[in-house]
């Protein structure tokens, strides 16, 4: 798994398959604008080594090939 920013990451499936996904009704901060490191680091902190159940809800048109998941998944 990779973390993009804070609403932004890479998760990997049981097949080992990537999908790169944003985060639904999230608007965090970008890596380079104020915060964007303390925004990554706390989505990282959330979900490392965590499973989680990913719903895909609408193909995301502003970031291209991201899809856009429920936020809930870990909650």
């Amino acid at each position: 798994m990779g973390i993009a920013d804070g609403d932004t990451l890479t998760v990997l499936t049981a097949s080992k398959t990537q999908h790169k996904m944003h985060l639904a009704e999230i608007d965090a901060p970008e890596k380079h604008q104020p915060f964007g490191t303390k925004s990554k680091q706390s989505l990282s902190d959330l979900c490392f080594d965590k499973d989680a159940e990913v719903t895909p809800l609408v193909k995301d048109r502003y970031r291209g090939s991201s899809l856009v998941l429920n936020a809930r998944a870990w909650m």
